[in-house]
């Protein structure tokens, strides 16, 4: 099936690909009376109950003020955005739920167009560590501080993180996620960042990079429902404060979540917007600590 032309590799291949891979796990379309989506409904939402499983929600970010207002994290099927301008954190930030998930033994798929894996993984050793990130780059270790590093090494190595670091078009992207699915019943992905995906294949010269992003960007949420798992883009902004190189990218989004810079008189404060979101109140602003030396953001 690979090993064809790229005319054919750009139909016959992913429609070939998502049969099988549906097959494997089962999901196949089937039909469903409004009786048996009823009792479906009711059952995910008697699920939600205060429970020990939250696994159960989808993923959270582990900030209880940002996850209340999200009405519990994000949910399966769920394409979440969050946005900002350069080095404001939410690289950062999207390292929260994937933190969150991997402690509850959950296997999460990384696409990390920006950064090495050694470099995700100096920021996870600085997350959960309480290490800073200069001293982690500098080597320049207190006394104490380097058995915290190999105490939270040995802590980290056990989870179930698979960071993709090759560059990928948004075709790759898509069988990737079903391999993993299939494989490791990965229950999170995170896109970092969503601009940076190659687009797919194709042979209109006179494609733009607004439609190759839309193009993108309708991929991941289609992915998000196929595997029923949730999806989160990191996303950059434009110099008039939007999502760039298209408009899509919010339209597709379930929830759109903004970086600000905060009013507060906290040096620290950093404010998430909630700038959409479909299945609760928008515009809502919840008010963090980030700490950027340590790659984590705190209650306020």
């Amino acid at each position: 099936m690979y090993d064809v032309n790229d005319a054919v590799a750009e139909t016959v291949g992913p429609m070939v690909e998502k049969i099988l891979i549906g097959l494997a796990l089962g999901i196949g379309r089937t039909q469903k009376t409004f009786r048996e989506l009823v009792q479906q409904t009711l059952e995910e939402v008697d699920a939600r109950a205060p429970t020990d499983d939250e696994s159960l929600l989808g993923v959270r970010f582990g900030l209880s003020t940002l996850d209340n207002e999200l009405g519990g994290g994000v949910h399966p099927g769920e394409l979440c955005v969050i946005s900002a301008d350069t080095n404001i954190g939410k690289s950062a930030l999207s390292l929260h739920p994937i933190l969150w998930a991997a402690r509850a033994k959950r296997s999460v798929a990384l696409f990390s167009f920006e950064m090495p894996g050694t470099q995700i993984v100096e920021r996870t050793l600085a997350h959960e560590g309480d290490l800073s990130m200069r001293t982690i780059r500098s080597g320049k270790f207190l006394s104490g501080e380097l058995a915290k590093l190999h105490s939270s090494a040995k802590q980290i190595s056990d989870y179930a993180i698979f960071v993709e670091e090759t560059g990928y078009d948004i075709n790759q992207v898509v069988s990737r996620c079903r391999y993993l699915a299939l494989r490791y019943n990965i229950a999170l992905i995170v896109v970092d960042y969503l601009q940076l995906i190659e687009p797919a294949l194709t042979r209109n010269r006179e494609t733009t990079r607004e439609r190759e992003v839309a193009d993108i960007s309708r991929k991941l949420k289609r992915l998000a429902l196929e595997l029923k798992i949730p999806v989160i883009a990191v996303s950059q902004l434009n110099e008039q404060g939007r999502l760039a190189q298209s408009r899509a990218i919010g339209h597709d989004a379930d929830i759109v979540l903004k970086l600000e810079e905060s009013d507060s008189e906290n040096a620290f404060a950093l404010d998430v917007l909630i700038a959409k979101h479909r299945s609760a109140a928008r515009n809502k602003r919840v008010t963090l600590e980030f700490f950027g030396e340590y790659m984590r953001f705190r209650e306020l």
